[in-house]
């Protein structure tokens, strides 16, 4: 990646510079992510002001490393018609699978449905890939989780 992000884990690392609005929002997002373990369910929560055990207990079983989570859609935060966003999906597909171990679907969403994103959740991936695919993709920010540290949401 040419320039680093900028790592946040919760609204006060947000640096003055930032769209704090736009931030926020991908802070709060509730993440839907594609269940490792199909008898729990098809897809468990993750939100950064929450743990989340069950989340916690996947990533252990299956003994994973890192994970990013991550969209085409609507690059730059600006709205792209249905099948712009679907093309540019599948394109993301293509080229996250061959840098992860498993990749799952995911959605972002906010907490009150006013928007809503399909992704992926790239699992064992290396974090500073999974951003230079995000730029790639015209995003703003990833979600990324190593080992040992508490998830970011990483600034583009």
């Amino acid at each position: 990646m040419s320039k680093a992000a900028t790592k946040i884990a919760k609204p006060e690392d947000c640096p003055d510079w930032l769209d704090r609005t736009l931030a926020l929002a991908y802070l709060s997002a509730d993440y839907l992510l594609e269940s490792l373990i199909q008898e729990d369910g098809k897809w468990v929560l993750f939100r950064f002001d929450q743990p989340s055990p069950a989340i916690s207990a996947q990533l252990d079983l299956f003994n994973i490393q890192s994970f990013a989570i991550i969209t085409a859609f609507n690059p730059g935060s600006r709205r792209f018609n249905r099948e712009e966003n679907l093309l540019r999906h599948a394109q993301l597909r293509e080229q996250l699978a061959p840098h992860c171990r498993i990749l799952l679907n995911s959605t972002g969403q906010s907490p009150d449905g006013h928007w809503s994103e399909p992704g992926f959740w790239a699992l064992d991936v290396d974090p500073d890939q999974a951003a230079s695919l995000g730029l790639d993709f015209g995003q703003l920010a990833i979600v990324c989780w190593q080992r040992g540290d508490s998830p970011m949401l990483w600034w583009l």
